[in-house]
């Protein structure tokens, strides 16, 4: 568990975050020496978005404010949710070298799952308050839909069927359960570790 708010900007609490980054490493480097099977890395801001190299400046989707916000004619940028580059940087260099196994975060008020170019899950769940939704979001959705051939509006009509209690993971076939597209709303994720590997998850809603 990580108080990665200091990472968004260490500006003026130059100290802390050096302590933390150590501690950080220091855990780390414990898990990997006691031979860990998984290591997940839990904290409120997602270390990015959609994509690990990502500059938060260049990106251009936003959530609007919801309806029953006044006055609701806001919105929220991307950029807001996404990390600082140089600070993702020195996290992610550590990540990699350890065998971090998945991420964990909140803070976008919505569902998101993206992955590292060497294989770690950027996992984000949305809230139990307000839910968002965001432009940027479908665009990354449709991308991934494309490569893998999927219909995204079918997969999202698929996934709305969901509810409490039902079993979730019969549901779903073996590509759905790969994807990154779920429900936007509000709900718990239920992670599944068996091996080496988190061998399943998936976001019920609630």
């Amino acid at each position: 568990m990580l108080n990665n708010v200091i990472y968004v900007d260490p500006s003026g609490a130059e100290e802390m975050f050096n302590t933390q980054h150590q501690w950080l490493e220091n855990r780390l480097q414990y898990a990997n020496d006691e031979h860990a099977t998984n290591i997940f890395v839990f904290a409120h801001h997602p270390w990015f978005l959609y994509d690990e190299f990502e500059n938060p400046d260049d990106l251009s989707g936003y959530s609007p404010y919801p309806d029953e916000w006044q006055p609701s004619d806001g919105k929220f940028p991307d950029s807001y949710f996404s990390m600082n580059l140089v600070q993702r940087e020195r996290a992610l260099e550590l990540f990699r070298r350890y065998n971090v196994t998945a991420c964990f975060s909140g803070h976008f008020h919505q569902n998101l799952i993206s992955k590292t170019s060497w294989g770690m899950d950027m996992i984000i769940t949305s809230s139990l308050s307000v839910v968002f939704e965001s432009t940027g979001k479908h665009k990354h959705n449709n991308r991934m839909s494309t490569e893998v051939g999927l219909d995204i509006v079918a997969l999202r009509a698929h996934r709305q069927k969901f509810a409490y209690g039902m079993d979730v993971e019969a549901m779903m076939s073996s590509t759905d359960r790969e994807m990154s597209f779920e429900p936007n709303c509000r709900g718990v994720r239920v992670v599944d570790i068996q091996g080496r590997s988190i061998s399943r998850h998936f976001f019920v809603p609630l």
